[in-house]
């Protein structure tokens, strides 16, 4: 075994990002590297900073759910004599819903996070029925 002062490294400050291929993804931000030697050992730290691009996220979930609940909204402006107020009701209820399968089929299936969209979902649901119901 060697020690640290038989040994040298030497290593950049930045990480090498020459085949680092960008993706639609990530965004690669940043990269560092730390060298710190210590009585006995020598330890070095690669540290990489991504960002998640969000336009895919904003267009496939985001937007068509502010849709449809803006859409749940031109209920209220409907006269209750034109007789449509139920069948649009029910019409973006369904769309949610099959708006939520096509969510659930695209994650990963994992019980440690709930997103964002169904808490939201959920909360929505919890208030059409207490409205509802009520």
């Amino acid at each position: 075994m060697y020690q640290t002062d038989q040994l040298f490294f030497h290593v950049e400050p930045k990480l090498d990002t020459k085949y680092y291929r960008p993706n639609g993804v990530w965004e690669l931000v940043d990269t560092s590297t730390v060298y710190r030697e210590e009585d006995s050992y020598a330890t070095a730290r690669f540290v990489v900073y991504l960002t998640r691009k969000p336009a895919y996220f904003v267009y496939t979930i985001i937007v068509p759910c502010v849709m449809l609940s803006m859409l749940m909204l031109l209920v209220f402006w409907l006269p209750p004599e034109s007789g449509e107020k139920i069948s649009l009701q029910i019409t973006v209820l369904l769309s949610f819903t099959v708006f939520q399968l096509v969510i659930a089929s695209n994650m990963p299936q994992t019980s440690d996070f709930v997103p964002i969209m169904g808490k939201c979902s959920g909360y929505r649901s919890r208030l059409r029925v207490r409205v509802g119901g009520g």
